[in-house]
């Protein structure tokens, strides 16, 4: 099973390098990885030279800041994976990530989201899964949101996702990115067909600066959550 790693993020010449070799240093091999460099001002771009030459990367340099939801819908394009996954350009994956999603990604699975760990304090996050009765009713989107990360998706799942269902006035989310892709995926979803990973293999970095949150500020996610909220894949 080969897995194409969907890497994003503005101004994280700080945090790329260590992104990057995270996925290099996984103990499964059959991976490729995609970097979407959203139109970052500071050196992101030239830590990403370094990384030109390696024939599992492919890399993207935007001149213009787009959101993350924009490089995610182009590169899944050409990701040639069995299985999607999504890294923040800031965060990191533990070693054996791919290797535990190989488990839980049984021929039934379509998507996997699961528990983190916080790089800074080493907190686990525990996420709980959906309930039965949210499944059956496919109200996902008004309850409290759990599909984190590490999120993951059979590409074929990624691509019935219409364009316009990730859009908003004719124009990419710039803000709550997971949410755009995980409300529709779940919604084609069985509980059945849905993994939830115990182990925290989504290592999380809090306090970049650039974050789109701290960058867009809190009013921006809460009117594009509020949008997102309002649709679905059954109403577009």
């Amino acid at each position: 099973m080969k897995h194409s790693i969907i890497i994003t993020g503005y101004n994280c010449e700080e945090y790329i390098e260590d992104c990057i070799d995270s996925v290099l240093k996984q103990t499964y091999d059959n991976f490729e990885i995609l970097v979407y460099n959203d139109g970052s001002t500071d050196n992101t771009k030239k830590f990403l030279e370094k990384y030109e030459t390696n024939v599992k990367i492919k890399i993207l340099n935007q001149d213009e800041n787009l959101g993350a939801l924009y490089g995610r819908f182009f590169l899944n394009k050409i990701a040639t994976g069995d299985i999607i996954s999504f890294l923040g350009m800031d965060d990191m994956l533990s070693e054996n990530a791919l290797e535990v999603l190989n488990k839980y990604y049984t021929p039934n699975i379509k998507m996997a989201y699961g528990n983190w760990v916080d790089y800074h304090t080493g907190k686990i996050h525990d996420i709980e899964e959906y309930s039965d009765e949210v499944f059956k009713v496919k109200n996902f989107r008004r309850v409290k949101w759990r599909a984190t990360a590490l999120n993951s998706f059979r590409k074929n799942i990624l691509d019935l996702i219409p364009e316009k269902l990730l859009k908003h006035n004719g124009k990419f989310f710039t803000n709550c990115t997971d949410l755009a892709y995980s409300f529709p995926c779940l919604e084609i979803c069985n509980k059945d067909e849905v993994a939830v990973i115990k182990e925290p293999i989504y290592i999380y970095r809090s306090n970049h600066q650039n974050t789109t949150l701290k960058r867009l500020g809190k009013t921006n996610k809460t009117e594009i959550r509020k949008i997102i909220s309002d649709i679905s894949i059954f109403n577009i």
